[in-house]
């Protein structure tokens, strides 16, 4: 079981690390040039964001270890992490400049992340 989970992790670093920087920049107050609205929106899609990464890995990490049919749940799970990243994806453009950048970023990485993981299991 760790050892899946630990496959799923590796490759999904670099979105978290993304996520992180994101975070940093937008808690950058005296260069935050957004207004109230699409600050709300922005810090919105960072967060839904966070939570698609979270819901995506404990999706692949499930079927890296069981691959087995999935139940209902794991299904609904890994419908509403696909529509939680793309919210995220469509949030990300309310952002400026770096945020903005390392948010798509995140969400492309997160992208390739998931791909990989399932080619990783599908392979063995």
């Amino acid at each position: 079981m760790l050892q899946g989970f630990f496959i799923t992790a590796l490759f999904f670093l670099p979105t978290a690390i993304l996520l992180f920087f994101t975070l940093a920049v937008r808690l950058d107050k005296p260069r935050d040039p957004l207004s109230g609205v699409r600050l709300k929106i922005f810090d919105s899609a960072l967060f839904i964001s966070a939570l698609a990464v979270v819901l995506l890995v404990a999706g692949l990490t499930r079927y890296a270890v069981t691959r087995t049919e999935a139940s209902p749940f794991s299904i609904a799970s890994n419908f509403n992490a696909i529509g939680l990243w793309a919210l995220g994806c469509i949030g990300a453009f309310f952002g400026k400049n770096k945020g903005r950048l390392l948010l798509l970023l995140a969400q492309g990485t997160a992208l390739f992340a998931a791909w990989a993981c399932l080619m990783m299991t599908i392979a063995d």
